[in-house]
């Protein structure tokens, strides 16, 4: 019995001494053109080119696993060693998670078909809307809510945000203006719309659990400060430029550190 009992303590200890990063879960979720499945069933996007570019600074092999949303964000708010990317660094975010480094500025627009599109000069006016579709559970959906909107409609995809737009269940959706570029270069899934207000949101950020150990934390961030200062982060950030204005037009340029689309 004795023996069995040490032999356990000793597993025990070996387990919790075990090196925090082979248990890190790197995950994202389709979300073009930042982290999406290419035409060659790869992951691709800005975003997973700065984590591969972290991993490469760290010296480590990084296995990006793409899920759900909803899933994906209740791990990192809930598991230790979860990294996730990306997710806007919104007001109700900022203390449940770590944030490791900004990738990009996006601009957020409601959209219409072209021929309902109004002159809207206010967040205000938006609310008198009928419904406005958002993605379940994601940024947009939490900064229009905290701006008091009641009038909106919950969708898990752009494609069923385009059908109920299509269908007249909602008059508008907002949506990522560099989202919605991506998208449209897809003819199969493209429909006309035109952006009747845009707004800046904050900038989008790899994020990491708050319930990871201290020591992995830092190394990323250090990792991620590397190759901002290093310009590896600006090389990948001008590709994915001229990659999406090549592609579908996107107008994005890389200021203040960031891959920007916002045009301001």
């Amino acid at each position: 019995m004795h023996l069995m009992t040490l032999f356990l303590g000793l597993i025990f200890t070996i387990s919790t001494l075990a090196n925090p990063r082979d248990q890190l879960q790197v995950l994202t979720i389709e979300e073009p053109p930042f982290n999406f499945t290419n035409r060659a069933g790869e992951l691709d996007g800005i975003s997973v080119d700065a984590v591969k570019a972290i991993g490469h600074e760290l010296g480590e092999s990084i296995d990006i696993e793409q899920i759900p949303w909803v899933r994906a964000y209740q791990m990192a708010e809930t598991l230790p060693g979860v990294v996730l990317f990306t997710a806007a660094r919104i007001q109700e975010r900022e203390s449940s998670f770590y944030w490791i480094m900004p990738v990009v500025q996006n601009s957020w627009g409601f959209f219409s078909l072209p021929e309902n599109q109004k002159t809207i000069t206010s967040l205000q006016q938006l609310k008198n809307e009928r419904a406005i579709g958002v993605l379940r559970g994601g940024a947009r959906e939490a900064y229009l809510k905290r701006h008091g909107f009641n009038n909106l409609v919950a969708a898990t995809t752009y494609l069923q945000l385009k059908k109920m737009l299509l269908k007249g269940r909602i008059s508008m959706f907002f949506f990522a203006k560099s989202g919605l570029m991506e998208l449209g270069a897809d003819k199969g899934n493209a429909v006309c719309v035109a952006s009747s207000y845009e707004v800046v949101p904050p900038p989008s950020y790899i994020i990491m659990s708050k319930v990871t150990d201290a020591e992995t934390v830092k190394r990323w961030r250090h990792a991620a400060a590397i190759i901002r200062s290093n310009g590896t982060y600006k090389a990948i950030a001008e590709k994915w430029a001229r990659q999406l204005s090549n592609e579908c037009g996107a107008t994005a340029v890389y200021r203040n550190g960031l891959l920007d689309f916002s045009n301001q």
